[in-house]
């Protein structure tokens, strides 16, 4: 299936989760094509962003302040871990050239937030959302829960802050994305 881009867009409200080390927000940066900020669009995807061995993690609501554009990605190829980033980048630049008509230049994602656009693609099974570094402001988070982490698995989970560990089969559930691409 070859790549393909459509412009949608993401009304405001929850966009999705963003799972931290520790329990403070990050920002990052970064000049590559595919730097930004990854958000999750189920809570069990960001659970499966996890990198530490043990300690405690925060995931947070993301939510966009208000409508904002996102390229739709779809196409085999930007899951498939055997491409490089870097062709992957191509992949997509090219899609949305086709669809826009312009360019997105590069890097990628940095290029796609100024000019106030995102990106949503598949990750494996799932999509992800990536807004560029730049585009931080588009979104609003809250502290949702935090995880604790033994050998690289989420073994309990407590209120932000509050460190009163409970079983993970009492934790609550927590809506997907609302933003279908």
């Amino acid at each position: 299936m070859p790549v393909s881009a459509q412009l949608i867009t993401g009304g405001a409200g929850l966009l999705g989760y963003r799972m931290t080390p520790g329990t403070q927000w990050t920002t990052g940066g970064g000049a590559n094509d595919w730097s930004g900020l990854y958000i999750a669009t189920t809570l069990d995807q960001a659970k499966g962003y996890l990198d530490i061995t043990n300690g405690t993690v925060r995931v947070w609501t993301c939510s966009l302040v208000a409508a904002y554009p996102f390229w739709c990605i779809h196409g085999e190829e930007i899951a498939d871990p055997s491409i490089s980033s870097g062709r992957k980048a191509d992949l997509v630049a090219d899609a949305i050239q086709r669809s826009s008509g312009a360019p997105p230049g590069r890097p990628l994602i940095p290029s796609l937030c100024q000019a106030g656009q995102g990106y949503i693609g598949p990750d494996a099974e799932e999509n992800e959302i990536i807004l560029g570094w730049g585009c931080v402001g588009a979104i609003t988070y809250v502290a949702l829960r935090d995880y604790r982490v033994r050998q690289y698995s989420i073994d309990a989970w407590s209120l932000p802050g509050m460190d009163d560990w409970r079983p993970l089969s009492t934790e609550p559930a927590a809506p997907d994305s609302p933003v279908v691409c």
